[in-house]
């Protein structure tokens, strides 16, 4: 038996519900924000996983430098299809809340 992947019907296409189901993990992902008037998308990418951060610590001789962990930058077309994301969330408000709840603790920026 074949799994099948179907795109859930409030995202444009496969590549951008990857994009946010990456939330979180290393390298590129979009989280979704609620800062209370409006739900939106920001496009993060992280060098350390969020689950992963607790882990981090200096050690001996370690050198002294910043990293950064990650980095955050508004979004508002696809970066697959270009479809304008702010008809994702005019259609589907509610579920988008939902998921920005899910995301805010692996925000950089609070909203």
């Amino acid at each position: 038996m074949t799994d099948i992947f179907q795109v859930d019907k409030k995202f444009c296409c496969a590549g951008f519900q990857h994009l946010v189901a990456a939330a979180g993990e290393r390298g590129i992902a979009c989280l979704v924000i609620d800062n209370g008037e409006r739900v939106a998308f920001t496009l993060q990418s992280r060098g350390v996983a969020f689950d992963d951060e607790k882990n981090l610590r200096a050690f001996p001789d370690a050198p002294d430098i910043k990293i950064n962990i990650s980095s955050e930058s508004g979004l508002r077309f696809c970066p697959f299809c270009g479809r304008r994301l702010q008809d994702l969330i005019d259609a589907h408000p509610e579920e988008f809340r939902d998921i920005a709840e899910q995301h805010k603790k692996m925000r950089t920026i609070d909203s």
